[in-house]
């Protein structure tokens, strides 16, 4: 009997403590509540309606182009609007061009060689494939072919650009016109 009043003294005293616990967590987060005061306001929401006023419209920092070349027509009398052909600017685009082709035929050239690299070290599951390839080459040798095409390429802007900067000399223009 001794043992049973005790086991439910102690039992009352854990039950009795918890409750005293909990209640007392709800009044820290009261008065957590309380010292923090009113929640913070919302920050702004923008939407389409009240961001509508700049639609299809793009901002940039700086000048606008439009009205500089609004000015630089009305400055230039209007049978003046052809550039003369012997201009910097005009030597200058024409040797970037020819420079960008020469740039992007080069890549090309060395995808292609790349491309040879891969196709003389290719594995083929198929052994009727693998016997083929191995004894006719046909995907090799057309990749050799499109590469001589593409050297042939090359050289002819190559020697474009050597005639450009031959025009340039036999006008009297200065050798610098053709450098970036």
């Amino acid at each position: 009997m001794r043992i049973r009043f005790f086991v439910l003294l102690i039992l009352l005293i854990f039950c009795g403590a918890a409750g005293a616990q909990a209640q007392s967590v709800a009044e820290a987060a009261r008065k957590a509540r309380e010292k923090k005061g009113q929640p913070a306001k919302a920050g702004r929401v923008f939407t389409n309606d009240n961001v509508g006023a700049g639609k299809g419209t793009v901002s940039s920092v700086g000048a606008e182009s439009a009205p500089a070349d609004a000015a630089q027509a009305a400055d230039k009398p209007k049978g003046e609007e052809k550039e003369d052909p012997n201009s910097e600017k005009v030597w200058r685009a024409k040797f970037v061009e020819a420079r960008k082709k020469l740039s992007e035929a080069e890549k090309e050239l060395d995808l292609l060689q790349r491309e040879l690299n891969l196709n003389q070290v290719q594995y083929y599951d198929d052994p009727t494939k693998a016997l083929n390839e191995q004894f006719q080459r046909s995907e090799v040798n057309e990749q050799r072919k499109k590469i001589a095409d593409k050297r042939k390429e090359v050289a002819s802007i190559k020697q474009e650009i050597s005639a450009l900067e031959e025009d340039l000399r036999r006008n009297g223009l200065p050798a610098s016109w053709s450098r970036e």
